[in-house]
């Protein structure tokens, strides 16, 4: 699950991702066996990376990937792939590190991505530059600052922007996390805090810090419509530790924020007007439907229960269905037409430890569940990212592998479930 570094305390890892034009299909180590759920095919990408970060993976709906992802080889880039069905790479970009002129340091970071119809893609995330005088842990020398970029269908550059929350640069700071094609429009949501100084010649804290939701709408092209900064509830208690995927609804949209034990659901229309907020108590996330659905249905595995809660229109719940398991983390979620469950995670069993990625499919009421386990050779694995590929039935899946000496192996996973 994404985790937010915000201004005051950001502490940068520095991380590698590299993709292999020749990418290698193999089991990695032995499967369980699950008569609903199937490996199909697994390709490593990379082997033997001193560190790698992905954040997003997406399908072309032709049975290409696109794969974004944190480098720092020999500086600290964020990168956006395309790879074929068989991990070959078809074309890679590499985000601009050059700012503005005063910049000593910079280290963007993709944390959404969409592909369009036309096969071009927006990709969202972040910038944190470090201003002139940088000393680390020191307030007011780190900017954080929002990306949009725009590709064509074969990886050109069509547009990247740099953003402030409603372009305040002195006072406001913010990064996007999530993007959406809805309608026609694309939307980028993310968190925004801005600074108050203190007066002159007072004493104290050096000012007080305000945190919203920022979100901004664009047409196909990536021009501006409309933006909005709203409050983040002060039941959450500070920055959301994780925000959902953006789901479509009726006229509008949906997301989830988390933290410290409580959710909050937003319902908005797509002119940027909030049509219902509710705080459930629990880490929910949105389980993204594989199909087109008016409910959102909210999904947490808090360590040995899944637990499902089905939201109208105007987020009053109307189902919610809890179940032991095993205990671990979910952190994918998606609903297929037949409104089963499927979570990527991984999980902790003390008999079977080296038993750690875990995809579990579970029926509507979560009576009935079969889980699958990946056996690595190693230390450990888990999934950061998946997304259907064709149907409502296919899934792909970017696996890290922990090896021996400080180095983890990339691994591309198709799954089929039924």
């Amino acid at each position: 699950m994404l985790r937010f570094c915000f201004l005051l305390s950001f502490v940068a890892i520095v991380l590698i991702f590299k993709i292999s034009n020749a990418a290698t299909a193999a089991v990695t180590g032995d499967t369980s066996k699950s008569d609903r759920i199937a490996l199909t095919k697994e390709i490593i990408l990379e082997r033997n990376s001193a560190s790698s970060q992905p954040f997003t993976i997406n399908s072309f709906g032709d049975g290409d990937l696109l794969i974004t992802a944190a480098e720092n080889h020999p500086i600290h880039k964020a990168s956006v792939t395309r790879v074929d069905s068989n991990g070959k790479v078809k074309w890679r970009y590499y985000a601009s590190l050059q700012v503005l002129p005063e910049n000593l340091s910079a280290s963007p970071e993709f944390h959404g991505a969409i592909v369009m119809p036309d096969s071009s893609s927006f990709e969202c995330g972040q910038m944190v530059r470090q201003e002139p005088g940088f000393h680390p842990g020191i307030a007011g020398h780190e900017s954080l600052l929002a990306m949009l970029t725009h590709l064509d269908a074969d990886g050109r550059l069509l547009g990247e922007q740099v953003l402030h929350p409603q372009s305040e640069p002195d006072h406001a700071y913010g990064s996007f996390s999530r993007c959406a094609h809805v309608a026609d429009t694309v939307l980028a949501l993310g968190i925004a805090f801005r600074a108050t100084p203190k007066p002159a010649g007072t004493q104290g804290p050096p000012g007080k810090l305000d945190y919203f939701y920022w979100i901004m709408a664009f047409d196909e092209a990536g021009n501006a419509k409309w933006e909005h900064l709203f409050p983040i509830s002060s039941k959450l208690v500070g920055l959301p530790h994780d925000i959902s995927q953006i789901q479509e609804t009726k006229n509008g949209f949906a997301f989830a924020a988390a933290r410290r034990g409580m959710t909050e659901v937003v319902s908005m229309s797509l002119q940027g007007d909030m049509r219902a907020q509710t705080v459930l108590d629990g880490m929910f996330s949105i389980a993204r439907p594989t199909f087109s659905s008016p409910d959102l249905q909210l999904t947490a595995l808090v360590t040995d229960k899944v637990v499902s809660v089905t939201l109208d229109s105007n987020l009053h719940e109307t189902k919610r269905f809890s179940v032991d398991h095993e205990v671990g983390e979910a952190k994918i979620a998606y609903r297929s037409s037949d409104q089963s469950l499927v979570l990527f995670g991984d999980a902790i069993i003390p008999d079977k430890p080296d038993y750690n990625t875990r995809i579990s499919i579970l029926d509507s009421t979560l009576q009935h569940s079969q889980d699958f386990y990946f056996v690595p050779k190693d230390n450990s694995a888990w999934v950061e990212a998946a997304t259907p590929t064709s149907g409502t039935n296919d899934f792909a899946a970017i696996r890290i592998i922990d090896k021996p000496a400080v180095t983890h192996d990339l691994v591309l996973d198709f799954v089929h479930v039924r």
